[in-house]
């Protein structure tokens, strides 16, 4: 069975606004760093989807986002690599 690594994440948490004020909304996490955010520890990937599907489904999308931009660079290198070679007197 694979090990599985501890993940990380911080949930912003909304903060207190004048609107809210005179409402009965609940006040911010008085426990939140300057950031805003509470950070949860997840033990698996799993639990953080179960948990947190929204936090989940933005962090794929970041990963995602990041290797596609990272393959496009990528082959944009590459493509320069072959007009180079194809305009190469040798």
């Amino acid at each position: 069975m694979p090990q599985s690594t501890p993940v990380t994440t911080h949930v912003a948490t909304p903060a207190a606004t004048p609107a809210a004020a005179g409402t009965n909304a609940p006040a911010a996490a008085s426990s939140s760093d300057e950031s805003g955010s509470v950070p949860a520890n997840y033990s698996s990937l799993t639990e953080l989807k179960n948990t947190a599907p929204k936090v989940y489904n933005m962090m794929m999308m970041t990963i995602a986002q990041s290797i596609c931009g990272q393959m496009q660079q990528q082959s944009n290198t590459l493509t320069q690599m072959i007009k180079e070679g194809e305009d190469s007197p040798y």
